[in-house]
């Protein structure tokens, strides 16, 4: 193979990746907010977390999410800047891995505050 069709190869390789990451980011908010919902419902099942402490618990959650995504956000555009060079997609996947945990992490805790206020199973 010539270099030509060598960075042909790498060229279609990394259009592929980068396809790949808008799903990365959905995939860590999805968990981090499934894991919020799990710890939550063990808190409310315990009586360690009554509604009276929504407002709290939301901003707590609200403000780890931030801390997390700011933390995760800085290595993974660090990777990404190595991986693409480019400073538009880091800053689109930066920018985004922030909000989608920040937001996840207050659907994580306003949903089963939520629906025990509504007088439904949490679970």
């Amino acid at each position: 193979m010539s270099f030509p069709s060598w960075k042909i190869a790498l060229d279609r390789i990394s259009e592929h990746l980068t396809a790949l990451l808008p799903g990365a980011v959905a995939a860590v908010g999805l968990l981090l907010a499934g894991w919020l919902v799990a710890s939550l419902l063990r808190g409310l099942t315990l009586r360690e977390i009554t509604l009276r402490h929504w407002a709290r618990v939301v901003f707590k959650e609200f403000s780890t999410g931030l801390l997390n995504g700011l933390g995760v956000a800085l290595v993974t555009c660090a990777g990404v800047y190595v991986w693409s060079g480019s400073t538009g997609i880091v800053l689109v996947i930066g920018i985004s891995m922030v909000l989608s945990m920040s937001i996840a992490g207050v659907a994580g805790a306003l949903i089963p505050i939520l629906l025990s206020m509504l007088g439904q199973d949490p679970a």
